[in-house]
């Protein structure tokens, strides 16, 4: 069995995919510790199991060069029949390890296999550097030892017929010395926006992320909602994030998302950030200066009978233009144009065709032009 090398990344907790027959509930994961500078300490492996588990492959990471791995030891009395153990060290620099245990039967044909129950089957045993400050280390599942990266189980059922299951692991906090709280900071921690029809795009906000107990902590952003966009969605500390709510194709409504931030070095993550985005018929600000758009021509656009329809606009000076058709949903039908025009008069045709040169279907859409002074929406029935 060979393994290969991987970057640092957070683990998250699973539930194993089993086989057939078997009862959903196997994790694994570590414990906690708290050592000074210079001290030996464990941590064990917590395997919490509602099926008989027939063998499995622990593979395992350390995050930091502080803290060294010692050796290991299985402790569990839920085993029946015979174990091997195997512990390497594959990479100081990666700091990676593993720990195997394999099924087989006595010389009185008892199953080896491991029964349910919840509690510690292995021992993890590490030192701290004499030179470490303070400051949390983790130990996760590496992830290192199969071909798709990830742990390797062996589910054995009353038949004994053994399937591979994934192990995923959730990280063990190393508490080194007496370090401050590793965690992310958000200011504020709630956005509002407010639109009304037509009105796309509210006034961005902005986030400040900054981390406490470590320099250049990394971390990520994520939102479910279309109308909401982060930039950047992912970086390090600290940072300042654009929030953007856009009402584009949203009917009159309250909407509701949350932004979460996490981080693998982060104890508070993930952090939430809650939004709300008010959408209503009243009359929003004038239309930027600078430009004006117009309602196309013919409109409805009625695609059998009318080959296309011309979008008109007007730029007080010369000005860089994109003119973007979307749906009732707001998801992007085509690029009409992005491209520098001079000032006065000008049209653009669509044709009523997607990105792909598709015929669109039936319904309501959007047109949305945007200079450097802004943006402007309007409305567009297209019937097939």
């Amino acid at each position: 069995m060979s393994l290969r090398k991987v970057s640092y990344l957070a683990a998250v907790t699973l539930t194993l995919v089993l086989a057939p027959g078997a009862h959903a509930g196997n994790v694994i994961r570590f414990t906690n510790a708290t050592v000074a500078p210079g001290d030996t300490f464990s941590v064990d492996v917590i395997l919490e199991n509602t099926s008989v588990i027939g063998g499995f492959v622990i593979p395992f990471r350390w995050s930091t060069s502080d803290v060294q791995f010692t050796g290991s030891e299985f402790v569990t009395e839920r085993f029946l029949g015979q174990y091997v153990t195997f512990n390497r060290t594959v990479d100081p620099e990666l700091r990676i390890g593993g720990i195997i245990f394999i099924s087989g039967s006595d010389s009185t044909d008892t199953v080896a296999a491991i029964l349910p129950g919840t509690g510690s089957v292995a021992r993890l045993h590490f030192r701290a550097s004499r030179s470490a400050l303070d400051g949390y280390a983790f130990v996760d599942s590496a992830n290192a030892y199969d071909q798709d990266g990830t742990a390797i189980a062996f589910a054995s059922l009353s038949d004994l017929r053994k399937t591979n299951l994934q192990f995923v692991t959730a990280p063990g906090v190393i508490r080194i010395g007496n370090p401050t709280p590793m965690g992310l900071e958000l200011s504020p921690t709630s956005l509002s926006f407010h639109a009304s029809i037509d009105n796309t795009l509210p006034p961005t906000q902005r986030l400040d992320v900054s981390s406490q107990g470590a320099e250049d902590m990394l971390w990520s952003a994520s939102s479910a909602s279309t109308w909401l966009s982060l930039s950047p969605p992912l970086g390090k500390t600290p940072a300042r994030i654009r929030i953007t709510a856009d009402a584009f194709g949203l009917g009159i409504g309250v909407y509701y998302d949350t932004i979460r931030f996490s981080s693998p070095q982060a104890l508070t993550e993930p952090l939430p950030v809650p939004v709300l985005l008010v959408v209503d018929t009243a009359s929003g600000p004038p239309p930027p200066s600078g430009f004006a758009l117009y309602q196309c021509r013919p409109s409805p656009f009625v695609i059998y009978h009318d080959p296309q329809t011309e979008i008109p606009f007007n730029l007080v000076d010369a000005d860089h233009v994109t003119l973007m058709m979307y749906d009732a949903l707001g998801r992007r039908v085509r690029t009409l144009v992005s491209q520098s025009y001079s000032a006065g008069d000008h049209s653009v045709l669509w044709d009523g065709r997607d990105e792909q040169g598709n015929a669109v279907a039936s319904g309501r859409y959007f047109y949305r032009m945007t200079t450097s002074h802004g943006s402007q929406t309007r409305p567009l029935i297209v019937i097939k």
